[in-house]
């Protein structure tokens, strides 16, 4: 499938195994977009089951996200859980909470800043002899946080890119890492892609 389609990826479409998205601004290009991707499936004797086929949709469920005009948003039922989630009573409950929380780590700003605190009851020493303490307690709460004030998130458009740019922004500090990718005309007024964080191992 990628390799049929390896050409328009990324400017029409986005493929995930065998999943087609397909993109446009107005009626008649998306019709043009869709009959090119068509084309291309079948030179490849490739076939798109009926059933599992939706066309001209303002918005869509794709890999767990809900995507319209108004951008990309995370998967309000993996949310709900996270923001649900009971305190912590074991190193095995904290693990969980976190690979939830990454699930939808794109779309939450600093997150390892808050779960650097958490990562140090994922031990095998905390496993043993596991104790919460209020700065644990405070940094689940601001992960909570985070995900009830989640962003929007938007995609780049390749085709129309015109006096646009791509922003990565970095900072640092001691325990850990945050990029934001971002896309606009200006720094001040541009719209956010993505966020990605991660703690420096020691």
């Amino acid at each position: 499938m990628f390799g049929a389609l390896h050409q328009h990826i990324g400017f029409i479409c986005h493929v995930y195994l065998n999943d087609i998205v397909i993109w446009s601004q107005t009626l008649d290009e998306h019709r043009k977009n869709l009959e090119t991707i068509l084309e291309c499936l079948c030179l490849n004797k490739l076939y798109c089951s009926p059933k599992k086929t939706d066309l001209f949709c303002t918005f869509l469920h794709f890999l767990s996200h809900y995507i319209s005009a108004n951008g990309i948003e995370a998967n309000g039922k993996k949310v709900e859980k996270i923001q649900n989630w009971p305190l912590p009573r074991c190193a095995s409950d904290v693990r969980a909470f976190l690979g939830l929380v990454r699930y939808i780590s794109n779309f939450l700003p600093a997150l390892a800043q808050h779960t650097s605190v958490l990562n140090s009851l994922t031990t095998k020493e905390a496993e043993k002899d596991f104790c919460s303490t209020d700065t644990y307690l405070s940094a689940f709460n601001a992960v909570k946080h985070l995900v009830t004030s989640r962003e929007w998130l938007t995609v780049i458009d390749h085709n129309n890119i015109g006096s646009n740019e791509i922003f990565v922004s970095c900072d640092a500090s001691n325990l850990c890492l945050g990029v934001v990718l971002t896309y606009g005309e200006l720094l001040e007024t541009v719209c956010l892609v993505a966020f990605k964080s991660q703690q420096f191992l020691s």
